[in-house]
């Protein structure tokens, strides 16, 4: 068993609290992967009674600081969530501020920031609210603002829930969706079958930009086995067939129950291959990005790929210049734009060299990205 099928099966027995016991592992690879999945201190749990006593104790510091972490998200969320009930703003708080509860310990599901949805009518009030808790607005990029303080806190406010890149129309009005979190009032969270359906889409995000990890595969299942009786699946099966999106349902619905449950819905080298990726790729998927491009070449063709990256869509071009959303006016200096983002693309050395990569790339590569659409389900446009 190679050490990517070594670290589903594991995470598979410490899901479904089974007996976790191996003869032989090589736990510093394991916990690695773990590290680059953003997953360490859940699997140095699962391990922790099965490791050398100098690894426990050097991986000690890794595991508090994930705990850390998230503790001070709870302080930061709970401030978040008074202040905009006490200003009569409605926020639905989504992503891992809600799938951390899933798990046997939360604090073990690593955040990386603090994700809300509202409406964008309330902009300057959020605004104002954010500075008096001590946050500094730093950025605004399409539909999502930024707020960042010291240490390391990111709490990002959307006003859609997906990014302008899936174009998805099941998700026009979302407070159409919710149900209230806690005592709130003004807080919410997705009903049950918005959220699982979500998650699915947000996988598909990923995929078109990056890549997957496998925590949002942890998190769909934990959702899937605690919610399973509340979720809509004859409606999510007619959203995705809507969307253009039933294949990629479909597919991921078996990958996740092939990898965490003993029913073998896909034959094993297809598993084997996304998992390929996954691993590879890390939490966001930022080593695969050549890959994702080439699949992007295997539907678009090298020069329509070309030519979307250096003259993007006008929407696309609000995502990197926030003023054409807020004036409109300033359309009649996109060429201007245009020359300012090229500049910006080739002092970035990293994207420079992935793009090359990507259009010197041959025939066989292409089609194996493409193989890999037709796998998954993607339909790239």
């Amino acid at each position: 068993m190679n050490n990517n099928n070594l670290y589903i099966d594991i995470l598979k027995k410490g899901l479904n609290k089974e007996e976790i016991k191996y003869d032989n592992i090589d736990f510093k690879s394991i916990l690695k992967l773990a590290s680059e999945q953003g997953m360490f201190a859940l699997m140095e749990s699962y391990l922790h009674n099965l490791m050398p006593e100098e690894l426990v104790k050097a991986s000690k510091n890794n595991v508090f600081a994930c705990i850390q972490k998230s503790s001070i998200y709870d302080v930061e969320f709970k401030r978040i969530c008074d202040k905009c009930e006490e200003y009569n703003i409605n926020i639905i708080t989504y992503k891992g501020s809600v799938n951390k509860y899933l798990y046997d310990n939360p604090d073990l599901r690593l955040m990386g920031d603090l994700d809300f949805c509202f409406d964008k009518k309330d902009i300057k009030s959020l605004i104002k609210i954010m500075t008096d808790l001590g946050y500094l607005y730093t950025e605004e990029q399409g539909h999502h603002h930024k707020f960042t303080k010291k240490p390391y806190i990111l709490i990002e406010f959307h006003e859609e829930l997906h990014e302008d890149n899936l174009n998805l129309k099941i998700y026009n009005d979302p407070f159409s969706h919710v149900i209230n979190y806690k005592n709130y009032n003004h807080v919410f969270v997705l009903d049950e079958t918005t959220h699982f359906e979500y998650q699915l889409t947000h996988i598909y995000q990923h995929l078109i930009s990056g890549g997957s990890g496998i925590r949002n595969y942890v998190d769909l299942f934990l959702f899937y086995n605690k919610y399973h009786d509340s979720i809509d699946f004859k409606k999510i099966e007619e959203d995705m067939k809507k969307e253009h999106l039933y294949d990629f349902y479909i597919f991921n619905i078996k990958f996740m129950k092939t990898i965490f449950t003993d029913e073998n819905l896909l034959n094993s080298e297809d598993v084997n291959t996304y998992l390929y990726y996954i691993f590879k790729g890390g939490l966001y998927g930022f080593n695969t990005i050549v890959e994702t491009d080439l699949r992007h070449i295997s539907e678009q063709g090298k020069f329509k790929f070309f030519l979307k990256k250096v003259f993007p869509s006008y929407k696309q071009m609000q995502l990197y210049f926030p003023s054409l959303k807020h004036h409109k006016a300033l359309v009649i200096f996109m060429p201007i734009f245009y020359i300012i983002r090229i500049f910006r693309f080739l002092a970035n050395k990293t994207k420079v060299k992935n793009k090359i990569k990507a259009l010197n790339a041959n025939s066989e590569d292409i089609a194996k990205q493409k193989k890999f659409n037709e796998l998954l389900g993607i339909k790239i446009k």
